[in-house]
């Protein structure tokens, strides 16, 4: 089973609609859970990406997370949240350019 069937079943399974459908978990929980396996990434760069992903308002992170650590379609996301793939575009589209000018602000990142 190539790693992206496993991630698109596990996503569809009990277990993650139970781990990550909690409103209350902080947000610092669901990331470190959610990079447990791109160890590609260095614990310098997990950080900054935690401080830009916790900047976000709290719908806007989800969705970014679910897009792009978990591989979910917008319509996927827009089914869970009862929005339309449009509206998740735009909420994408927003929280990565609120992540861009963190990273710009506090890092000088260009």
């Amino acid at each position: 089973m190539t790693p992206a069937i496993f991630k698109n079943r596990f996503m569809k399974s009990k277990l993650f609609k139970e781990e990550f459908s909690n409103e209350n978990m902080e947000p610092l929980e669901i990331l470190e859970k959610t990079l447990v396996e791109f160890d590609e990434f260095s614990s310098d760069t997990k950080k900054i990406l935690n401080y830009c992903l916790l900047k976000l308002p709290a719908r806007i992170e989800r969705t970014i997370r679910l897009r792009f650590f978990y591989g979910m379609t917008q319509r996927e996301i827009g089914c869970e949240f009862g929005l339309t793939s449009g509206r998740i575009e735009q909420m994408e589209k927003k929280g990565l350019k609120l992540m861009s000018k963190t990273l710009k602000e506090q890092f000088d990142v260009v």
